[in-house]
């Protein structure tokens, strides 16, 4: 949520979670740790979500979709500690995923959006705000589907117009970008840009 503490206004806040809004406020992604290499599995679904309803946005999502046999849904309840099984559950769905569904939670944003990418699918950013590191440099339509709250209804039939040319050069535009934008040593190195930036 933020410093809770006043700071100097010209203060510069690295924020991850998108809770805080302000002038100074660089957005910065959700860092989560690698992991483990897998093997590639023939995407046999459209999209996949694996997670809990902690927003309103995440219930209509799985209301609007819980009836299409190409998208599979999990809501087993995670909680901060997660299950060893559930962890296999969202890895193994996301593998088997053209698309991963990443709806806002507590935050404007969510980890999942940089976890899909590390599983080989494509995010599906779904939110009220949007909270996309690095738009200075980045285009996020080029690796990621952003899908507002008022599109949540049609969330099917706009993956489904994504052709097969669109979507591979989405994955190689995730792969090109990952290492450098989205992962500790990327993003540390890019705070130090932003420092330097305000510094000249």
């Amino acid at each position: 949520d933020a410093p809770m503490n006043p700071i100097p206004s010209n203060t510069i806040i690295f924020s991850a979670g998108g809770n805080v809004t302000g002038i100074n406020v660089v957005p910065i992604p959700l860092l989560c740790g690698p992991l483990a290499k897998q093997e590639p599995k023939e995407k046999e679904l459209l999209a996949s979500f694996v997670g809990s309803e902690t927003h309103e946005i995440r219930k209509r999502m799985i209301s609007a979709l819980k009836d299409y046999s190409d998208i599979y849904i999990s809501t087993k309840g995670w909680e901060q500690e997660i299950k060893i099984d559930q962890l296999t559950d969202f890895i193994e769905s996301s593998l088997k995923s053209k698309f991963v569904l990443c709806p806002r939670g507590y935050g404007a944003t969510s980890f999942r959006l940089y976890e899909a990418m590390q599983l080989g699918s494509v995010p599906v950013y779904i939110s009220d705000r949007f909270w996309c590191p690095w738009l200075h440099e980045l285009n996020w339509n080029e690796f990621c589907v952003i899908i507002n709250s008022d599109q949540i209804d049609h969330i099917h039939s706009i993956l489904s117009s994504i052709n097969d040319e669109t979507y591979e050069k989405m994955q190689r535009k995730i792969e090109e970008v990952y290492k450098n934008y989205f992962t500790l040593e990327g993003t540390c190195n890019k705070i130090l840009q932003v420092l330097e930036m305000e510094n000249e």
